[in-house]
């Protein structure tokens, strides 16, 4: 197989793959990083809930 042929499979591919994995209606509204924890607020687009995830490393 060429070498274009393996790049476009490869990208068709990917493009399939993006097609069926769907788009996240999720915006990133804070995302704030310390040396001791990571805290992320997202909104989602469609229905207005928010999610608040706190990482402690």
């Amino acid at each position: 197989m060429s070498r274009a042929f393996k790049s476009c499979f490869a990208l068709s591919l990917l493009g399939f793959v993006g097609l069926f994995a769907g788009c996240s209606n999720k915006e990133k509204v804070v995302d704030v990083e310390t040396p001791n924890r990571d805290v992320e607020v997202t909104r989602d687009t469609e229905t207005g809930e928010v999610d608040i995830d706190v990482e402690r490393e």
